[in-house]
């Protein structure tokens, strides 16, 4: 997941093409019949979360890309957290 939202966020990936991968990769991971034994890292819940604030406008009038994806995207990544098995 993270390598996801380092490659949208150096230009690797377009939205739209890291969207669909963070939605893949949440679908894999929260699929039914999946018995999980460990939670999802806190790490790949907040990417798949900025990947998701992009998915539609907010009522105002902003890119939700721009506004909210990438700060929290950039956030997500600058915190100092455990990022193993993301």
């Amino acid at each position: 997941m993270v390598a996801i939202a380092e490659r949208f966020l150096d230009g690797r990936l377009s939205y739209g093409d890291a969207d669909q991968a963070a939605n893949v990769w949440w679908a894999l991971m929260c699929r039914p019949g999946h018995h999980q034994t460990q939670p999802i890292p806190t790490l790949a819940h907040a990417i798949f979360d900025a990947f998701d604030q992009g998915e539609y406008t907010h009522g105002d009038h902003l890119d939700p890309v721009e506004q909210y994806t990438i700060p929290l995207l950039r956030s997500a990544l600058d915190e100092p957290i455990t990022r193993g098995g993301d």
